[in-house]
């Protein structure tokens, strides 16, 4: 022969060149799939075409939400002030009468961004009622003996000012979940639901619905169904965009109006957003859940 029959470079050279393409374009798709989640406000204004009504924090000491928000100087005080404010200008109405609170699974945060809606609307001098309409895992504690809530008042015709319970906030009353039997999904589709809203809507200056989580559930949009406005609750970095996509559809299909987007659990380390005079950074703390707002008794 007139050339050594191995190696052969230029074979070589274009089999490795296709099997680095195939591996990299594998390799970008399961990165893609495995990271692509909603992290910072600009996603959600990219992604989901929303508008972004807070950017909350985590405490940098790893607080309990109930604690942070008792703290008015406390950067998640701060967060939810602003979330106030945006709500007041979304609409030219002004504060949405009935805000029902969502997002897409348990832990992102909407109990504590219900509470903490309620509560700073209420420190306005605003009568607020919040609702804790999650049946499945409620987050309330009632100091009821009766065990009666919205689950009773479903149910029956009794009227809801019957059942409210008033909070060591001023302005600020509860309706908790109470016990109840039945299917969760039942009692929401009755036609009790629409007129205790427009009741509670009727008796108070502004109506605060802690709903579930809306991804494998039909409460959520049956809830949303109901409100004037809708907040989607959305955890940074850990919910992927295609689950909030379909929490957008979902509720969207059931003829909600969708107010915004609340983005929670920022690591300002890892974000240029900061609250305050300046930018802060500073370690993640401890994350908190919904579950922390369990342990609290408002009323």
């Amino acid at each position: 022969p007139n050339a050594p029959f191995r190696p052969r470079p230029l074979i070589n050279a274009l089999v490795g060149l296709i099997a680095g393409l195939s591996f990299g374009v594998a390799l970008a798709l399961a990165l893609h799939l495995l990271f692509d989640t909603i992290s910072d406000p600009r996603d959600v204004r990219t992604k989901l075409h929303m508008p972004v009504l807070g950017a909350i924090p985590l405490e940098p000491e790893g607080r309990a939400p109930m604690e942070a928000l008792a703290d008015r100087k406390s950067e998640l005080s701060e967060a939810y002030h602003s979330v106030r404010t945006a709500l007041k200008f979304a609409r030219p109405e002004g504060l949405p009468k009935t805000l029902l609170v969502s997002s897409t699974r348990p832990g992102e945060g909407k109990s504590t961004s219900a509470y903490a809606i309620a509560l700073t609307v209420a420190k306005l001098g605003t009568r607020v009622l919040l609702i804790d309409a999650d049946l499945r895992k409620p987050t309330f504690a009632s100091s009821r003996k009766d065990g009666h809530g919205l689950g009773y008042l479903l149910t029956n015709e009794d009227p809801l000012s019957s059942l409210v319970e008033k909070t060591k906030t001023d302005g600020l009353s509860l309706l908790p979940v109470g016990r109840f039997t039945g299917s969760a999904a039942d009692l929401l589709s009755s036609n009790r639901l629409p007129s205790l809203i427009k009741e509670a809507a009727d008796g108070f200056d502004m109506v605060v619905i802690d709903a579930p989580p809306v991804l494998g559930l039909a409460d959520a949009p049956l809830l949303a169904s109901v409100a004037e406005a809708t907040v989607m609750v959305v955890e940074s970095r850990r919910s992927r965009t295609g689950d909030v996509q379909e929490m957008v559809r979902r509720l969207a299909d059931a003829g909600a109006n969708l107010a915004g987007v609340i983005l929670t659990k920022i690591s300002l380390k890892r974000s240029r957003y900061g609250y305050g005079y300046g930018y802060y950074s500073y370690d993640e703390g401890e994350r908190s859940s919904d579950s922390a707002t369990r342990r609290i008794d408002v009323s």
